[in-house]
């Protein structure tokens, strides 16, 4: 289901595996299947026919790597708040 951002990080990581010539811009038909708030995963072919969700053809390895160094500063920013919380802060408390 690689959209922009998705091929956009594999230009930037992994460009080899990348064919910009078979990219394509396809939007699902259909919504994906809930059940209680959660999504089921499906084969992408049954909303794509091509298996693409999105705007592949916009794709590129500089936007790959803006996205990418965006989530690396995120997950940083993520581990560090786990690190200096207090355990017993992060446990779930029952409700009452």
């Amino acid at each position: 289901h690689a959209a922009a951002e998705e091929t956009s990080v594999n230009l930037a990581l992994h460009p080899y595996i990348v064919d910009m010539d078979k990219a394509v811009d396809e939007e699902p038909r259909k919504h994906f299947a809930k059940t209680e708030g959660i999504t089921v995963p499906l084969d992408t072919l049954d909303y794509t026919s091509s298996g693409v969700f999105g705007k592949s053809t916009t794709a590129s390895a500089e936007k790959g790597k803006k996205v990418f160094e965006a989530v690396v500063t995120e997950l940083v920013k993520r581990v560090n708040l786990l690190k200096s919380a207090k355990i017993e802060d992060l446990i779930r408390k029952p409700k009452v």
